[in-house]
């Protein structure tokens, strides 16, 4: 076999094995996308345990919040006390805008952000944006969640400027009758020495 004809031969020989390798981490982004999908319908329709399958049996999480659950009754716990804060009969809804996920072999780290709105029981609409990284780990042929953290921006966050507006009213209005009662009893301990 000549030089030209080896040197063709390998040439093949790794395009055909990159190729191969590229399309085999294609199908691995292909699968970590379709449980973004499984997520969203999980946390959109308050059915956590369509999630389920896909958490690690050691699962953790620290929340926008900061608050951390370590398993999905906790979790399930986190949300259960959301939707008592936004109220009967309000909502949320939130999607997913990953990044491209990093692979190392049976590692992969997914990160991006999430558009979150919620629509309180009173019809308040408050719409804000997390920054989150989660850690998959391929057990049994399947990605499972090990580890995951979002964050917000502490300084314009919508929620604590909500949270904020609600304590100026009960504080303001609250101000307002103690202020009235005071300038009442004033009145009256006026009147009653000048009697």
């Amino acid at each position: 076999m000549s030089r030209l004809t080896r040197c063709i031969v390998v040439g093949l020989v790794v395009a055909i094995t990159a190729n191969r390798l590229l399309a085999d981490e294609e199908a691995e982004h292909d699968a970590l996308r379709k449980l973004k999908t499984i997520y969203e319908d999980a946390i959109n329709t308050g059915d956590l345990d369509k999630f389920a399958p896909y958490l690690a049996k050691d699962f953790s999480a620290v929340l926008a919040t900061s608050d951390e659950v370590k398993n999905l009754e906790e979790l399930k716990g986190f949300w259960k006390n959301i939707r008592q804060k936004i109220g009967p009969g309000g909502t949320y809804a939130g999607t997913l805008d990953p990044d491209r996920s990093q692979l190392f072999g049976d590692i992969a780290v997914a990160h991006g952000r999430a558009n979150e709105q919620v629509r309180t029981s009173s019809g308040q609409e408050i719409r804000f944006q997390t920054h989150w990284t989660a850690v998959f780990h391929k057990e049994d042929g399947q990605w499972k969640v090990i580890r995951a953290e979002a964050t917000m921006d502490p300084f314009s966050n919508p929620l604590i400027t909500e949270e904020a507006k609600q304590i100026k009213k009960v504080f303001g209005g609250g101000g307002l009758i103690i202020g009235l009662i005071a300038g009442f009893l004033a009145r009256s301990l006026l009147r009653s020495r000048t009697k």
